[in-house]
């Protein structure tokens, strides 16, 4: 609550007879962790009365409740009031819920204009893992496009590819993307320039990087994240060989489980996740990994296609978790959709 109450200090909601303003523009809050508090304020002392509308997935009262949603101000009172926010713990498996909070004026004709402030309030029940090879540019670097896609799909735990910001250090850049709560752990950049990485929401206790022996500038990089109630989820980073064969890939694949084995303790969660490059899910290094891992649930985009490169043609990025948390797949809900399988956002 210390960093979602440092993120409220600036929040100054001004409202004059014709506008409403919200700033900053998101608040974000963890599910069952307590209140914290917004202030809406006038721009001039006024008798009105400013009504707090909510719109989308969190709903007031089972996800997250607000103190007041109806503001009373009089001309000789206070030109500021706060309102508390306590986001709720409700057992359900539903990952990030959204709503926008929107002010309004019934006693007078003006529109409301400005953005909404977001809220999110972080899912205490369940566990998103993303893949993500999301650079930009010449120079494969995470640019404005990459962060606004972390920030709109809300994972608690990343395997991130090329892991370089255009600017700025990766912890600025964490704490744009994420939250300056998320952990991170980057492979050794002493030959390459586009590390692999992990991003939790959750503490990483023990990090590293396993030596690719087909490709000599690439790693698998890991990382063990420390989950609430004592389990410990295993996390391995990686992209196979491009420009290489499938035989080759495979090779990448069966190293990949040798070093898993050894490395991580039996009855542990483990997830392989990134840019396979196979072209095709018939390659071998899907048969490699499934010594370890399963490909079961295949996510798709709302038309329905597995495919993740540019054109949209072959299904080359993949989260690929152990038999013991496959079990525990449950179908992804996100901006109205329901996706029984997974997303892949295009």
């Amino acid at each position: 609550l210390i960093v979602v109450f440092a993120l409220l200090a600036g929040l100054l909601l001004s409202l004059s007879a014709r506008a409403a303003i919200f700033a900053p523009a998101e608040l974000v809050l963890e599910e069952g962790t307590g209140a914290a508090a917004f202030t809406v304020a006038l721009a001039a002392p006024a008798d009105a009365t400013v009504q707090v509308a909510v719109a989308g997935s969190a709903v007031p009262g089972e996800d997250f409740t607000l103190s007041a949603t109806s503001l009373v101000f009089t001309l000789a009172g206070p030109r500021q009031q706060s309102v508390q926010v306590e986001a709720l713990r409700d057992g359900a498996v539903e990952g990030p819920e959204r709503a926008a909070l929107r002010l309004v004026r019934p006693d007078s004709a003006a529109a409301e204009t400005g953005a909404p402030l977001q809220l999110v309030v972080r899912d205490a029940d369940s566990l998103l893992v993303m893949s993500a090879n999301l650079t930009s540019g010449r120079y494969q670097q995470y640019e404005a496009p990459g962060v606004r896609l972390f920030q709109a799909l809300r994972p608690d735990v990343v395997a991130v590819q090329e892991f370089t910001p255009a600017a700025g250090t990766r912890r600025a850049f964490v704490d744009a993307a994420f939250g300056t709560g998320f952990a991170f752990h980057v492979e050794s950049e002493a030959s390459d320039n586009i590390p692999n990485g992990i991003i939790s929401r959750w503490p990483i206790i023990a990090s590293g990087e396993w030596t690719d022996l087909v490709v000599p500038n690439r790693d698998f990089a890991w990382a063990t994240v420390a989950l609430p109630g004592g389990r410990r989820l295993h996390v391995v980073s990686l992209p196979l060989y491009a420009s290489g064969s499938p035989r080759q890939r495979a090779e990448q694949g069966q190293s990949v489980v040798a070093y898993a084995r050894r490395q991580f303790p039996a009855g542990d969660f483990i997830v392989v996740a990134g840019d396979l490059n196979a072209k095709e899910r018939g390659e071998p290094v899907l048969a490699a990994l499934g010594e370890l891992v399963s490909d079961a649930h295949q996510p798709v985009d709302p038309q329905g296609d597995p495919d993740t490169n540019v054109a949209r043609s072959k299904p080359l990025d993949y989260v690929l978790p152990d038999p013991q948390l496959d079990a525990l797949h449950r179908p992804l809900p996100f901006l109205g959709g329901l996706y029984p399988e997974g997303l892949v956002f295009d």
